[in-house]
């Protein structure tokens, strides 16, 4: 596409762009329909609600118009972010309601080792020595496996992965690694609190990344060559400018005889049935 060149579009914009060029390609016909000028066809369309004339020179020299027409969107573009912001949203809450459901299972977990760990120190060793040992009286190692069962079954000492009632252990030692998964389970909380704590800021970077992909406003844009010796015009470039929520702009080209079929027909007027897209 031709590149504007600021300064020189800006003064004729304030002068209202009453230039000769601009009058002769308003004041011409295309064939695709002559029985409207240029003027005639392209303003007063139900699908523009602003419409702009510029004249800017090329790289060789020759004057070029353009023609831009603000597409009429009915609430599409905001209507469309919305949706999209929602569904960023709703995996955002389910994140976080995630975390929260993490929390509360190791939190479980927290006080199932505590209770264990609590159960263990009601043990002695020497007891489990007397349990585990097999030449041990049986009267005695009845006796140690009833108490130990009863504490096992009221503290969960299964969370020891070394317990078991026929091979000799160390009490300290199931200690120890209660105690070590404590403080693994504490650190996996913390992770998820951050998780948490953390989330409005990646909700919001992520809402950022969206508006980039995110349309807001598109405006049609044609461009006209005019032949300074016999005032022939010509069109050079039809295209579509799209303005993103995140300010940025992208260009693409669009195919002439969709865009002029919507043009003299006048019949589309929102941006949802706008032949945007090449080959429509």
């Amino acid at each position: 596409m031709y590149k504007l060149i600021p300064l020189y579009a800006c003064l004729l914009m304030i002068s209202g762009c009453s230039s000769s060029t601009i009058d002769t390609v308003k004041e011409a016909r295309l064939h695709y329909d002559e029985s409207f000028t240029i003027e005639q066809a392209f303003e007063n369309r139900k699908i523009c609600k602003e419409t702009n004339w510029t004249e800017f020179p090329d790289e060789r020299g020759r004057m070029i118009v353009q023609y831009e027409c603000k597409l009429q969107d009915d609430g599409y573009f905001k209507s469309n972010r919305s949706n999209k912001h929602a569904g960023q949203k709703r995996m955002h809450e389910y994140s976080i309601k995630s975390s929260k459901s993490s929390i509360k299972t190791l939190n479980k977990k927290l006080t199932d080792f505590s209770k264990a760990i609590k159960g263990f120190k009601l043990l002695s060793q020497e007891d489990m020595d007397i349990m585990t040992n097999m030449k041990s009286p049986k009267e005695d190692r009845q006796k140690i496996t009833i108490q130990y069962y009863k504490i096992s079954n009221e503290y969960g000492l299964g969370f020891c992965e070394s317990v078991h009632p026929v091979v000799p252990f160390s009490i300290q030692g199931c200690i120890n690694e209660l105690e070590e998964k404590f403080k693994e389970t504490n650190g996996e909380i913390f992770g998820e609190e951050e998780k948490i704590e953390g989330s409005k800021e990646i909700l919001e970077s992520k809402l950022k990344v969206a508006d980039k992909e995110i349309i807001s406003s598109m405006s049609e844009l044609i461009q006209f060559a005019v032949n300074e010796e016999n005032d022939d015009v010509q069109v050079i470039y039809t295209g579509i400018e799209m303005e993103y929520f995140n300010n940025s702009k992208k260009e693409r080209s669009t195919q002439q005889k969709f865009v002029f079929k919507a043009i003299y027909e006048n019949k589309i007027t929102s941006v949802r049935a706008y032949p945007t897209a090449r080959g429509r």
